[in-house]
């Protein structure tokens, strides 16, 4: 197969990082967003102990935290400066002729402004790891047992009665509903989250569905 530019696009623990580095394996370019904040933190995350995308999680915390809030502000920050970044990266690889080239974007892209998710829809196809509601409960396991940074935005609140897991729990299905209608707003493709986790679905069939 000839050049592809794709972009992967979903929740957090939809498999973009498994996917993106299993297309590496094969010869695509990887630029992964997670990559360049955790560098841009990296003072911040040793101080703490902390490393990987792992650490970064814990840096940020949950909504129900504090330091929530203004972690959350400079994690965005880093973001879009992350993939201002990549962009170069990847159009200096487009006049150097390299055009086999994937972005392993971070499940709170869609909070990011405008012209970069346009400039990510013009430099790659962007394909969306799919999240259906029957997954909620695997979904939100994961999330819990492998925590990632998450940019919750308006989607999480605290009931009087509930415990910060029960109120996690609760939002959780809101803030995946609420991402879902502006993931499609930018998708070129959504590939099936089942699909994606059958042992024989290879890094082939997974090209060979985006094209």
């Amino acid at each position: 197969m000839g050049g592809m530019r794709i972009s992967f696009v979903g929740m957090s623990n939809a498999g973009k990082t498994y996917w993106s580095k299993q297309l590496e394996k094969t010869g695509f370019k990887r630029y992964g967003c997670d990559d360049f904040i955790e560098a841009k933190l990296l003072p911040q995350l040793v101080k703490h102990g902390y490393k990987g995308t792992d650490g970064i999680s814990r840096w940020m915390g949950q909504p129900y935290e504090s330091h929530y809030i203004e972690a959350s502000k400079t994690y965005l920050k880093l973001e879009k400066e992350a993939m201002q970044h990549i962009f170069t990266l990847v159009k200096a690889d487009l006049r150097n002729d390299t055009d086999r080239i994937v972005i392993d974007t971070t499940g709170s892209l869609i909070y990011l402004n405008r012209p970069i998710l346009q400039t990510l829809n013009a430099l790659t196809r962007v394909v969306c790891l799919d999240t259906p509601t029957s997954a909620l409960t695997e979904m939100y396991t994961n999330y819990i047992s492998d925590p990632k940074p998450v940019i919750w935005g308006n989607a999480f609140s605290k009931k009087a009665e509930e415990t910060n897991l029960e109120a996690l729990k609760r939002c959780y299905p809101e803030l995946l509903n609420f991402r879902i209608q502006k993931y499609k707003k930018i998708v070129d493709i959504s590939l099936d989250y089942y699909l994606l986790r059958n042992n024989r679905y290879t890094p082939d069939h997974l090209l060979r569905d985006i094209a």
